[in-house]
Order: C-alpha cells, then sequence, then structure tokens
C-alpha cells in the first residue's frame, strides 16, 4: 500500500490573542501549523501611548513577533509571517517601515 505525506497545512488568517491565551494558542498551532500569519488586531495596545489595540507601526510589529515567538516551543518548524494594521492614517512610510522589519502582510480596519 502507498502512502502519501501531506505537507503541514498553513494558518493564513490566526488570532494568536496575547497574555496568557497567547501561550496555549500558539503552542497547539505550532504543533499543527507551517507557518502561521497572526491578525494585527491585539486585545491591548502593543505601542504605548495608542488608544485602540493593533499593530500600527513597525516597533509594533516587531514587539509583538517577539511575544509569539517566546511562545513558540523550542522545536517546533512553525514560521510566523507578521501582519500590519491599517488604519485611516497608516502612511507609506509606515507600510515600508513594517515590511523592512518583518511583517508580509496588512489588513485594512476603515
Amino acid at each position: 500500500m502507498r502512502r502519501l505525506k501531506f505537507p503541514r497545512p498553513n494558518n493564513m488568517h490566526s488570532h494568536l490573542r496575547q497574555s496568557g491565551l497567547m501561550i496555549g494558542l500558539v503552542r497547539e498551532a505550532a504543533k499543527v501549523f507551517g507557518w502561521v500569519l497572526p491578525m494585527p488586531n491585539t486585545r491591548d495596545p502593543i505601542a504605548p501611548g495608542l488608544s485602540q489595540g493593533g499593530l500600527y507601526t513597525a516597533w509594533d510589529v516587531v514587539e509583538y513577533e517577539r511575544q509569539l515567538r517566546e511562545c513558540i516551543p523550542d522545536k517546533s518548524a512553525m514560521k510566523l509571517f507578521m501582519t500590519l494594521k491599517l488604519g485611516m492614517d497608516t502612511t507609506v512610510r509606515m507600510i515600508n517601515a513594517a515590511w523592512v522589519s518583518g511583517a508580509r502582510a496588512a489588513k485594512l480596519y476603515p
């Protein structure tokens, strides 16, 4: 009998949350997925001074990625493709800075 070997699936829309929930959600995702596209609508602001949660700046993206990576088990092959939160005041400069910082997607929140 022949066997089929499937690659690990990818999650193109994942809410990994923050705080206590984040640890469990990231560890479970790491068991299953090859890569994950975390959504940028975090509950709490990542950057100081923002009134709403979300990954609006390059610093936000880098900091949230750091928090997520701390939760990924050492032997996991899961990769993160970070997402920038686009708002009505997002500029091209902000998008470029986020790209340089590792963001590979953006989601519009009008």
